[in-house]
């Protein structure tokens, strides 16, 4: 398995996608924060009392929906240049190799998650006039160095299984970034299923624990919210491999 983590990371890092991708991250994760800041300084230092939620507000909805796109990427770019049917020639179990992308992937966005969390709050705070670095003590911000990379885990196991399932790019991309941005309100609107949709929704949960909501009305615990959206990710997840074993490369 390491030797198959070492291959996929000698293909990943040799793509310019993932360097443009993990700098979109950290741009649009940062540049939200010092938005949120330079807003705060204009009254007196209000951004050390705003909650770090709000001052990271911006990675869920912008630096996250970058990590979406790239993690569909390293499970289906291949398939555009026909290298899995000689991929799969040297490595006959197939899910080893879609686990390897989902470990080496996983680990990155990790990664990149907390460090786009760590730099946004102290630029928020320099934008804001003022640096204290025991904001990093506060309950809020102890939350948020945890739940955000967990957020990023989660994303990128339910994006590669859609990549899994689909197979192509666009058409996987296209399906991660409307379920995860706007399926679930607007079909929240229809009369009668539209609030069943919306209750059972994964990325409904998902929003709930990462901007800390009580989600009791979504149908199940805030803390088990996060393993609502677990469940489904794991599922795509695995249907997505199920699929792999038993179609051509």
């Amino acid at each position: 398995m390491l030797r198959l983590i070492q291959a996929e990371w000698i293909k990943l890092s040799t793509t310019a996608s993932l360097w443009w991708t993990s700098a979109l991250t950290l741009v649009f994760g940062i540049g939200m924060g010092a938005l949120m800041g330079a807003f705060g300084g204009m009254f007196d230092g209000l951004t050390l009392e705003m909650p770090t939620e709000l001052l990271v507000s911006g990675i869920y909805p912008f630096a996250m929906v970058v990590l979406a796109i790239q993690a569909v990427m390293v499970v289906t770019t291949e398939y555009r240049y026909h290298i899995p049917s000689v991929l799969y020639s040297a490595e006959p179990k197939r899910w080893r190799v879609a686990l390897a992308k989902l470990i080496l992937y996983l680990v990155i966005a990790v990664l990149l998650t907390l460090v786009t969390v760590v730099l946004t709050i102290i630029v928020a705070q320099i934008a804001a006039g003022r640096v204290d670095f025991s904001v990093f003590t506060q309950d809020d911000t102890r939350r948020v160095l945890w739940a955000y990379p967990v957020t990023a885990a989660l994303i990128v196991i339910f994006s590669q299984g859609v990549g899994l399932l689909i197979r192509q790019t666009a058409g996987s991309v296209s399906l991660t970034l409307v379920w995860m941005l706007l399926l679930e309100d607007v079909a929240g609107m229809l009369p009668k299923v539209g609030t069943y949709i919306s209750e059972w929704g994964p990325f409904s949960h998902l929003s709930a624990f990462i901007l800390n909501n009580d989600s009791a009305e979504l149908g199940v615990p805030f803390g088990a919210a996060a393993w609502y959206f677990l469940a489904w990710a794991a599922v795509l997840w695995i249907a997505g491999v199920v699929v792999l074993e038993k179609r051509d490369a």
